[in-house]
């Protein structure tokens, strides 16, 4: 019974692997050579350009080491913030205040906040309504992804 079962197996195997090879010609297309890109065109970018003329607004304030006297130049670069802030009286900004890791958590904690407070006088001082103003200290705990010793304006 074994050996009728295999013979039918090995003979339906046998007529069907025939017939998987005909006569016909298969087409063989040749593979083009490859060709090297030419990179000495520029191709043209999807970004614009930047326009180095266009004033850029500062964001970030560095403060010296150990230190909530403001930065030189404060004046200058908050003041198209407190023109934004004046004339979108419901925008609210978040002036949070970082320092380095050098020092106590309290203490640079307390330090990050009177970073914050100086910023936030000067926008009063120059007509932003304090209603406006949200004063944070991050201390140290980012200052490994902001400037330490610094303070940054979020909108």
């Amino acid at each position: 019974m074994n050996t009728k079962i295999l013979l039918v197996t090995a003979s339906t195997l046998l007529i069907a692997s025939c017939s998987m090879f005909s006569d016909d010609e298969v087409a063989v297309t040749a593979k083009q050579p490859y060709a090297h890109p030419d990179f000495s065109v520029p191709k043209p970018s999807p970004y614009q350009k930047a326009n180095s003329t266009a004033k850029r607004v500062q964001h970030i304030f560095a403060f010296k080491f150990d230190s909530s006297e403001l930065p030189d130049k404060a004046t200058r670069n908050i003041q198209p913030h407190v023109d934004y802030l004046i004339s979108n009286p419901t925008t609210k900004v978040s002036i949070q205040g970082a320092t380095d890791n050098v020092g106590g958590k309290h203490y640079n904690y307390v330090l990050g906040e009177q970073r914050a407070k100086k910023i936030a006088a000067l926008m009063v001082e120059l007509g932003v309504d304090r209603s406006q103003l949200v004063i944070t200290s991050t201390g140290e705990a980012r200052s490994l992804y902001v400037p330490s010793r610094s303070v940054v304006l979020a909108y």
